[in-house]
């Protein structure tokens, strides 16, 4: 007796499996906190940016960036990232003191 045939999932299944589920939970946080004046996510994000463009050896401005095509312009992003984030960081926290 042969097996029966499997069922394929659905396309609502399929779509709702395959969400970045990270991404669509950051997006409303980063919403609520820029309405409600909490800019220290905002500086955290960025610090993470540009760790992550310093692991992965590139950054992405309008445009790819990577390090060893253009170092230059690749570390000045880099750079404005973090210290964005690090400002971000120090505002908030001096502010709430």
């Amino acid at each position: 007796m042969a097996t029966p045939p499997r069922k394929q999932k659905s396309n609502l299944l399929k779509s709702f499996e395959s969400q970045k589920w990270v991404t669509l939970i950051a997006l409303p946080i980063l919403v609520i906190a820029t309405v409600n004046s909490i800019y220290w996510i905002w500086g955290l994000l960025f610090v993470f940016w540009g760790l992550q463009s310093i692991s992965n050896r590139q950054v992405f401005l309008l445009e790819e960036i990577h390090r060893d095509e253009d170092p230059v312009l690749y570390w000045l992003i880099t750079a404005l990232w973090i210290g964005s984030g690090l400002l971000y960081l120090q505002a908030s926290f001096l502010l709430t003191l």
